[in-house]
Order: structure tokens, then C-alpha cells, then sequence
């Protein structure tokens, strides 16, 4: 779980997606585009992570499924949902963290 840096929402890892809820209400303000369901495969999760830009613009997750089988990181657009960018990974050395910088720009993303 990650607090929005204005503490009105925060995100959580849900199966192998994220959710973004509203602190006050617990309803869904938005829904995070293009997430896959594992269906009946198996999927090596590598990492779990959700982390806001410090800016609240955007939210980076790690740990979600990015294409259907594929497990990755990925980053949305935190007020259309929108996927901006995203990676996939291979079944066991997919990214464990990803990180912002000071000026909200995605800048790195941590394999083993």
C-alpha cells in the first residue's frame, strides 16, 4: 500500500494488478488501464511495489501483469488511469523496484 503524496488516495497491489482507492470513501476514483488477469497460467511474481511520483501525478507498480503471462512494471497516468509505460519481464528475472525522481520522471527500475 502507497499513500497519494496529498493523502487523498492510496493504491494497492490487488492479485496481480493495482488498485487505486479514495482514503475518505474506499471507492475506486479511477481505474488503472491495461491490467491483465492470470487466467490459468502460473506467473512468477518477482516483486511487489506501488510507489507515487512525488508529485501524485503519476504511480509506478512493480509486480503486475503488463501483457497476459507477462509480469513487469509499469506506470499510469494517476488521474485518467492510463498506462504510460510499462516493461515486461522474462519468468524469473523480472524488475523488484522502480523509483521516481524529484521532478516526477520515472528513473529506474531495479532487476536482481
Amino acid at each position: 500500500v502507497a499513500f497519494s503524496p496529498d493523502g487523498e488516495r492510496y493504491a494497492a497491489h490487488v492479485g496481480s494488478g493495482v488498485r487505486v482507492y479514495d482514503t475518505a470513501t474506499g471507492f475506486e476514483p479511477v481505474r488503472l488501464a491495461d491490467q491483465h488477469e492470470p487466467g490459468g497460467s502460473s506467473v512468477a511474481v518477482t516483486g511487489k511495489q506501488v510507489v507515487w511520483s512525488p508529485d501524485g501525478k503519476q504511480l509506478a507498480a512493480v509486480g503486475v501483469l503488463v501483457e497476459p503471462g507477462k509480469m513487469g512494471a509499469a506506470v499510469w497516468d494517476a488521474a485518467t488511469g492510463k498506462r504510460v509505460d510499462s516493461v515486461a519481464a522474462g519468468f524469473a528475472a523480472g524488475p523488484r523496484a522502480v523509483a521516481f525522481g524529484p521532478d516526477g520522471e520515472p528513473v529506474g527500475v531495479l532487476y536482481k
